[in-house]
């Protein structure tokens, strides 16, 4: 109630997202991969759920619905040759291409 009290009568302005809603370990990298993965293959959505986790698990659960609703639509793949290349540029930068769960979200 107090949250929703200074989101509605006090804050003015909007303010950006602070990291504090996630817990500390998940910014060690070594952990955040299998992580992520964990979200992915959360099928019952309780990550989705959990204060600590959900500022990253909703919305991975959410673009795999999507992803998944795109090609049951669609039935065939959305995205062109250069903006997969752009996807996998990015993945790599952040050293995620080692993920094969994570690279099916963008495999649309």
């Amino acid at each position: 109630m107090n949250l929703r009290d200074q989101v509605n009568y006090r804050n003015r302005s909007f303010t950006e997202p602070t990291n504090q809603h996630f817990y500390a370990s998940l910014f060690d990298k070594s952990k955040l991969i299998a992580q992520i993965e964990t979200y992915i293959d959360d099928e019952d959505f309780v990550y989705c759920f959990d204060s600590d986790h959900a500022a990253l698990a909703a919305p991975l659960k959410l673009l795999e619905k999507v992803k998944n609703e795109l090609k049951s639509f669609r039935g065939q793949t959305y995205l062109n040759s250069d903006k997969k290349m752009k996807i996998e540029k990015i993945l790599s930068s952040v050293k995620f291409t080692k993920s094969a769960k994570i690279r099916e979200l963008f495999d649309i």
